[in-house]
This record gives structure tokens, C-alpha cells and sequence, in this order.
């Protein structure tokens, strides 16, 4: 019978976390395992019984990737949300913003996973934005919501390059899951661009096999050509894993729309944008819209 990779990761792989209130959002995890509780033959065996691509193929389409967030914060409304993204077709990756959720506990987000994938149809990637990068979550809640989606079988997940628990959770991540290592910069206006790509590609040395990406706010002309220079001085090294080269790079901010809208001019294999005007970052332009400028212009295929 052919195992599926969603299939595997759902019922092989899980988080244990000893938390408080029996893993319910209490701001605290006390001892995070990533633990895989299989052998590595039976692991290739699934792994080649899948015929499912690698989960983020589309950073290497002839275009640039569409990303849309899912900012609900309400298990009934995320739902909704999902349904809309679905029906639309505007996308081509999904992210879930986990850091929205308001009054939804970690098991509940397990719980949601697999309809959410179901409701999308496409690649669903699992975020939580702690307020160090710009987020609306809590440091300590970022291993027990992350983990949660993970254990539920999401295809990616999310992992900040400055969160303290980081290379911990990247070194116990088991094979056949993606990782998203990524940075946002808000203050300097492109300056510390440069350092960013260093430091992003330092850990894609350390882990090949994930994706890179940096999110960078820029407030004029003079932020963007900072941004441009240092791209051309350092792209991301995206180091290739099956079909990825590309990593994500985006501009934020009004003045960083060009890059949102023609995010090849960064390398990026990816741009952010919104449903309904529900902006996960600044700058995010309407999915549908982008689509159309691209068929008009190809906006979203330029190098």
C-alpha cells in the first residue's frame, strides 16, 4: 500500500512537550523533544512510497511563488478563511499565522492541520511569529504551537533564526520535514540588509535542506537600493535539496512593493500576498490583482 509523506509524518512523528495544563498555551515549555520513533529503513520506505513533491517545488516555478496568509484568530474564522484561499485559486502555498490565534490551544491547532490542508489544496505552512520579529506571539509559546503543527502533519514549518530554541528544534527535525529558517529586519531602512543574508546564509551551511528567508522594511528609494545592492553582493545561497535553489526575499513596507511585485529582481522564489486585504506583514498586495498585473506583464517570472 502506498504511504503517503503527509500520511507518515501525521501518525509517525511527534512533539512531546512537558508543559503545563497538559499542553494547553500557558507561555511556558518546560522540555521539548522532536523525537522520530521510527527506523531509518522504514522511513526510506515511506519516503520512496511518496509520490508527493517536495512541499515548497513551487520557489522553483518558471514564476515566483504566491504565499497567502491565513490571519484569523478564531479556530471557526481560520476555517473560513481556508475555505476562501481555497476556492480562490490565488495561490500557490498557504501560511497559516499561528501567532493570530486567540483563546486556541496547541492541540486544537494539531486537530486543524489536516482540514485545513484539505480546505487549501495546497502546501500549508505553519508559522508563529514571536514579537521579537514582528509577530504577535509569545517567545515561549513558539515550541508548543510550532510542534503542534508539526505533529498534525503540516507540510513546512517556520523557525526564526534569532529564536533561542532554534538550532535545537532544526538539529531533532526529522527527516522529510521542511523548515523555513527566516529573519525580519523592521529598523534601519535596508542597512543591516547585508549582515541579514550573511547570517541566513550561515545557517543554510549548517542546515542544507532548509529553505532561507528574509523579510526586510524599507522606507524609500534609498532602503530599496540597499536592499538590491546587498542582494547582489550576497544572495541567499540556497543550498539545493530535490528541485529547490531559491530562497524567499521580500521587501516590506510601501515603498518595498516593487520587490513584493517583482520579487525575481531579489532572487526570491516567492512573494507574500493578501485575500481581502488581510496583510500578514506591510506592503502585501492583493493576491488576485498580482495575478492579473503578472498575466499582463509577467511581473512575477522577470530575473
Amino acid at each position: 500500500m502506498r504511504v503517503s509523506a503527509r500520511a507518515w509524518r501525521r501518525q509517525k512523528v511527534m512533539i512531546s512537550m512537558v508543559a503545563k495544563s497538559g499542553g494547553e498555551r500557558t507561555g511556558q515549555v518546560h522540555a521539548p523533544v522532536v523525537s522520530q520513533l521510527v527506523g531509518d529503513s522504514e522511513l526510506q520506505q515511506a519516503q520512496q512510497a511518496s509520490a508527493s513533491p517536495h512541499p515548497l517545488a513551487c520557489l522553483e516555478a518558471s514564476r515566483a511563488a504566491i504565499i497567502v496568509p491565513l490571519t484569523a484568530t478564531s479556530a471557526q474564522e481560520v476555517v473560513r478563511q481556508g475555505r476562501t484561499v481555497g476556492q480562490s485559486g490565488a495561490s500557490d502555498l498557504v501560511e497559516w499565522r499561528l501567532d493570530y490565534l486567540e483563546s486556541v490551544s496547541p492541540r486544537e491547532v494539531q486537530a486543524l492541520v489536516p482540514k485545513l490542508q484539505d480546505l487549501v489544496g495546497q502546501p500549508l505552512l505553519a508559522t508563529f511569529r514571536t514579537r521579537n520579529e514582528g509577530g504577535a506571539g509569545a517567545s515561549d509559546d513558539w515550541l508548543s504551537f510550532t510542534g503542534a503543527a508539526l505533529a498534525g502533519g503540516v507540510d513546512a514549518v517556520d523557525v526564526e533564526a534569532t529564536h533561542p530554541q532554534a538550532r535545537q528544534f532544526l538539529t531533532g527535525l526529522p527527516a522529510g520535514v521542511t523548515a523555513v529558517v527566516s529573519h525580519h529586519q523592521f529598523q534601519g531602512n535596508g542597512a543591516g540588509c547585508l549582515q541579514g543574508l550573511e547570517m541566513l546564509n550561515r545557517w543554510g551551511a549548517e542546515f542544507p535542506q532548509v529553505v532561507l528567508k528574509l523579510a526586510v522594511m524599507v522606507e524609500d528609494r534609498l532602503g530599496l537600493a540597499r536592499v538590491l545592492n546587498a542582494v547582489g553582493q550576497c544572495p541567499l545561497r540556497q543550498a539545493k535539496v530535490g528541485p529547490l535553489a531559491r530562497g524567499i526575499m521580500i521587501t516590506m513596507g510601501e515603498a518595498g512593493q516593487v520587490g513584493r511585485v517583482f520579487p525575481r529582481l531579489l532572487g526570491s522564489g516567492a512573494t507574500f500576498a493578501t485575500l481581502a486585504g488581510e496583510q500578514s506583514a506591510p506592503g502585501q498586495v492583493d493576491a488576485q490583482a498580482l495575478r492579473d498585473f503578472h498575466r499582463a506583464t509577467n511581473c512575477l517570472g522577470l530575473n
